[in-house]
């Protein structure tokens, strides 16, 4: 019976190696994935962050207290795109790093917070005592804060949303069940204030998407996240047409409106959403 030759062997096991090293490089490997983390101390517990759209580097950070800060993590991300460096690697270390800035004039903790879009920089805050506060920035570095609160609500304002396109004019909702709309030309005085829901508005979340100014997206209490097109119009031809093609009745009531695009049903407790990119 024949028998392999040194070479052969050689061969097979050269041809195997090369077989292995295909396998890691395809993401066929079993190596165990590292996370990377930076530690950054801060005074308080961190009730909501927000990366500035334009610098995602520099971020507010709403507290248990009444501090908003603003932050510069910008060496920290760039540590951690260095692969060599070991403190990388979810050490213990902590760093002790000052805010960039430091407001200490609401009246209590809250949870609202936005960037604007079109104004780089440009900022509001709001606490559960119902103020708001507007910050425009001095410098790359500075901010002015204006000590004298937009007031309109009667509770505790909940969320903040800035307009994607207008550069003053933003959203704001409360537990008064109230959403109001702003605009910091005119005062400190609400322009629109709307009784929108019987709930807590807090339990509906809504982001425009920064792409298309006419699509929602919405969560809320009953576990759905839903998108919506605000510019679609009901046409009745073509629903009377695709009814008929499903064999449904014409005279079926409309449980969706035509500016209904989505829906999804698999999460529950949804507490909060943001769109990051164009949904279509």
């Amino acid at each position: 019976m024949p028998t392999k030759s040194n070479n052969e062997d050689t061969d097979m096991e050269s041809e195997s190696s090369d077989s292995d090293e295909d396998d890691k490089e395809e993401g066929g490997g079993t190596e165990t994935p590292v996370l990377q983390v930076r530690k950054v101390s801060h005074e308080g517990g961190v009730n909501r962050i927000r990366a500035m759209p334009q610098y995602p580097y520099i971020c507010a950070l709403c507290a248990d207290t009444d501090l908003v800060q603003v932050w510069d993590f910008s060496s920290h991300l760039h540590a951690l795109g260095e692969a060599d460096t070991a403190a990388n690697n979810g050490g213990s270390n902590v760093f002790n790093q000052a805010p960039l800035s430091k407001f200490a004039g609401h009246k209590d903790e809250g949870y609202a917070i936005d960037w604007s879009l079109v104004v780089p920089g440009r900022l509001v805050s709001g606490d559960c005592k119902n103020h708001i506060h507007l910050w425009e920035p001095a410098s790359e570095s500075t901010w002015n804060v204006d000590s004298t609160p937009f007031v309109g609500h009667t509770a505790s304002v909940e969320d903040l949303q800035w307009s994607p396109t207008e550069p003053y004019i933003f959203a704001s909702c409360s537990i008064n069940e109230i959403i109001t709309i702003w605009d910091t030309r005119t005062g400190k005085s609400p322009a629109v204030s709307i009784k929108a829901h019987k709930a807590y508005p807090d339990e509906l979340y809504a982001s425009i998407s920064p792409h298309e100014a006419s699509t929602l997206a919405v969560s809320s209490t009953d576990n759905q996240l839903t998108i919506w097109d605000l510019s679609l119009e009901r046409d009745e031809e073509e629903e009377a047409e695709f009814r008929a093609k499903t064999k449904e009745q014409v005279n079926a009531p409309n449980d969706f409106p035509p500016q209904l695009l989505f829906v999804h049903q698999d999460q529950k407790d949804l507490k909060e959403l943001y769109v990051t990119a164009a949904l279509f």
